[in-house]
């Protein structure tokens, strides 16, 4: 699988002309964008926007992959720890949003241990996929 995995990436970036792999809107290149916010050293909100524009819809795996990372994270969140947090999609516009709000000591250990797995997944996707993924991470934005 792995082998797999640095196949795909190595081909991802040597047919970056391929019609089906960039679609291009004016001159404009489609790219998920994922913003983590951070206070205190603590994720306090994730934002996804926009499709990569790998592959066409059902066949994209860029945004397959960073959907399942991003949204097992949000389930970790609400289910695992518990956490009733202020969580948005719109699938049209290819969207998430999450923010934790305040929340006790305990849910903050149980929610720093997932959304920062979270984000080393999608650091992983962005440095396989850079030209359809930007990853922002925000330190101390409160």
């Amino acid at each position: 699988l792995q082998v797999q995995v640095q196949e795909e990436r190595a081909q991802a970036s040597r047919s970056q002309t391929a019609l089906h792999r960039i679609e291009d809107q004016g001159n404009h290149r489609l790219m998920t964008n994922v913003v983590v916010s951070r206070e205190k050293g603590h994720v306090v909100s994730v934002q996804c926007k926009g499709h990569s524009g790998y592959a066409p819809e059902g066949e994209d795996i860029v945004c397959a992959a960073l959907s399942a990372v991003v949204q097992t994270a949000v389930l970790g969140v609400f289910r695992v720890a518990g956490v009733k947090a202020d969580y948005h999609t719109d699938e049209d516009k290819g969207s998430l949003s999450l923010a934790l709000g305040s929340i006790s000591e305990e849910k903050r250990r149980t929610c720093d241990a997932i959304l920062e797995t979270m984000l080393l997944g999608v650091k992983d996707l962005q440095e396989g996929y850079p030209a359809f993924i930007k990853l922002e991470v925000k330190d101390d934005v409160y």
